[in-house]
């Protein structure tokens, strides 16, 4: 099935929460601010409920959605634990 397919072809890119953090810092320093915004998620995918939201202006994937699924386009920000939110700033420990 769908989820099962995308669970097994993102395992390559799997990374921690606290690399993401650290990665994050270092842009901050550099205080480059697009580099900032284009390092924030894009995108969020709820398999259980089949929820579908994108961030990306030009390339409309919420258009293209399997049956079933229900896609949106718009900020993914609350969407996203805040235990995940990785571009938040916060003390690292």
């Amino acid at each position: 099935n769908l989820e099962s397919l995308y669970f097994e072809f993102i395992q390559k890119f799997k990374i921690n929460i606290k690399e993401l953090e650290i990665a994050y810092q270092e842009l901050i320093e550099r205080n480059d601010e697009f580099e900032l915004e284009e390092n924030k998620p894009k995108l969020y995918i709820d398999f259980d409920e089949q929820y579908f939201v994108s961030y990306f202006q030009e390339q409309e994937l919420e258009r293209i959605m399997p049956a079933g699924w229900k896609g949106a386009h718009g900020e993914i920000d609350a969407l996203i634990p805040p235990a995940y939110q990785y571009w938040k700033q916060r003390r690292l420990v």
